[in-house]
């Protein structure tokens, strides 16, 4: 079995150098969609194993890495 690291690596290196931007754009969106939805993101995650205010944090920090 691969991490997870592993795995995005693997897909970024594979193929067309597309899939780099493929990737980032998803996190892009992702980490836009969780902040412009905070409330939904917490209320969906509710009793969820990931705590919601954690995944948020992570959107943020993906946010600032990004800019």
């Amino acid at each position: 079995m691969i991490t997870n690291v592993e795995r995005v690596t693997k897909y970024m290196e594979f193929g067309s150098p597309l899939n780099q931007a493929f990737v980032i754009h998803a996190l892009d969106q992702m980490a836009k969609m969780t902040i412009d939805n905070k409330e939904t993101v917490k209320e969906q995650m509710k009793g969820s194993f990931v705590d919601p205010d954690a995944w948020i944090q992570c959107a943020t920090e993906w946010q600032k890495t990004s800019s």
